[in-house]
């Protein structure tokens, strides 16, 4: 496993902060991720992990803070210079965000397709390859995502994800979802796909199992901001009482459940 010694951070993250009006989601989060490791970000629901993944990749600006990517700090970056980053990040979507009117094939190249002079058949090729990094057959090629199930379809905005072999990869509750087995044969994947291809990966994730099987280090976001970050080798002795209880899923804690009336 990569712990990062002795190398700079492929992503830095300083005092990021984003609200939406009164709504403060992310309130001064600092961490950094190393090349080549598995970072898996852990914590309640909505506490800011997904706008965190849309702030690396800029789907969303932060409202104050530093994002460093390779040195860079990419808040300020224009329209172009955010395209950049994006070209060199993958990104699976929490609910895999196929296009409909597309087969799968067409799915798991169309950035390729973009931004690269290959013809047809060399990027079905490419789609067909993809496919069996994710453990699916070429007969899937030419389905459309109402004809796949749902472990099917995260295969596939996997296969989307690792297409053009990202620099990062972003995954957004990649087993959400799914049964037992099939939790455990996505993980599988996204493992050993983030080792082919040397990605620095940054998981969302609220299936502990997983986690511990996946990462590298685990960082858990409460109230805005990093509460602990460590090697998995750590997480049963942080000595963080919120991180605790979380992770043995404990009903009774610091972390209070808020129920309301809508």
């Amino acid at each position: 496993m990569n712990s990062g010694t002795g190398k700079e951070p492929k992503i830095t993250i300083s005092g990021v902060t984003k609200s939406y009006g009164e709504k403060h989601v992310l309130k001064g989060i600092d961490l950094e991720v190393y090349p080549g490791e598995t970072m898996v970000l852990i914590g309640p629901s909505a506490c800011g992990k997904t706008v965190l993944l849309k702030c690396i990749i800029g789907l969303e600006r932060p409202d104050s803070g530093r994002l460093l990517i390779d040195g860079e700090d990419t808040v300020g970056f224009s329209r172009g210079e955010r395209d950049a980053i994006m070209a060199k990040t993958g990104m699976l979507f929490q609910q895999s965000a196929l296009f409909d009117s597309m087969p799968v094939w067409e799915n798991i190249c169309f950035r390729l397709s973009q931004v690269h002079d290959l013809s047809r058949q060399e990027i079905h090729g490419i789609a067909i390859e993809k496919l069996g990094n994710v453990g699916l057959g070429a007969d899937v090629a030419d389905l459309y995502p109402d004809e796949l199930s749902g472990g099917m379809k995260k295969r596939v905005g996997l296969a989307r994800a690792i297409a053009d072999n990202p620099e990062i990869l972003l995954l957004d509750e990649p087993t959400a979802g799914l049964d037992p087995i099939m939790t455990n044969g996505v993980n599988q994947l996204i493992r050993r796909n983030a080792e082919k291809i040397g990605a620095t990966t940054v998981v969302v994730t609220s299936n502990m199992d997983g986690a511990k099987e996946i990462a590298d280090r685990i960082a858990m976001i409460y109230d805005g901001k990093v509460i602990w970050c460590g090697p998995v080798s750590e997480i049963e002795d942080t000595g963080n009482e919120y991180f605790d209880q979380f992770i043995h899923q404990r009903g009774t804690g610091p972390i209070q459940m808020r129920f309301g009336r809508r």
